[in-house]
């Protein structure tokens, strides 16, 4: 096995190893089928709702597949019980954050640039890296494990944030920011009249709006 160590390309002799790639449904013995419950390789069918095909039958969480996070959960859940109380309410998956806890922390929401052009979206991206925070900088200092970055995804047309991508803690504790700026559907001018406080490594979010290209 090769891999890279620091920068360097090292070999790994071992006589097996494990590699844990995606999840899927394990539906056997439900009952689905007699219930008549739509379900695939992907999960069980649900709509925005969360209710399946049957009227009264709902799904949440991983087992449909949608998004596989704790917190796609539990919103998922409240969209369900919200529905079966009557009150309007839908699950919407534009804006759900992920994190990597590694060290620096890995953070992401919303579109990156390869997904956005894909949908045939015309895009300008800005990056700066963490370090020109001052908060970032005087806590990390200029190791290497004080590497990061922030880029911000921005549709051309709308100026409407699209996606943030973060590396660097606290990633983690941040990402929410944006992903309410995106589930708001925030302009870039928008965000710039944000006060974000100060001095925080939040404020790399607004500080590359600056550097929109």
């Amino acid at each position: 096995l090769i891999c890279l160590r620091e920068g360097k390309e090292e070999t790994l002799e071992a006589e097996l190893f494990l590699m844990s790639v995606g999840r899927r449904p394990n539906c056997a013995g439900l009952g689905l089928e007699k219930a008549g419950v739509e379900f695939s390789r992907q999960g069980i069918a649900v709509g925005e709702r969360m209710e399946t095909n049957v009227p009264g039958i709902y799904a949440v969480g991983d087992v449909t597949g949608k998004s596989l996070l704790a917190h796609s959960a539990y919103r998922m859940a409240e969209v369900a019980v919200s529905t079966i109380l009557g009150r309007p309410d839908r699950m919407r998956y534009n804006a759900i954050p992920w994190v990597v806890y590694s060290d620096p922390e890995i953070a992401s929401v919303g579109l990156n640039e390869e997904e956005a052009l894909a949908r045939g979206l015309k895009v300008k991206t800005a990056e700066l890296p963490m370090r020109i925070n001052g908060r970032y900088l005087a806590e990390k200092g200029m190791d290497k494990t004080s590497r990061g970055f922030c880029r911000l995804v921005v549709d051309s047309s709308s100026e409407r944030l699209l996606g943030v991508q973060m590396m660097g803690s606290p990633a983690s504790e941040m990402i929410f920011g944006a992903a309410a700026m995106i589930e708001s559907e925030l302009r870039v001018q928008d965000i710039r009249e944000i006060v974000f406080p100060h001095p925080t490594v939040s404020e790399i979010i607004k500080d590359s709006l600056a550097a929109l290209k």
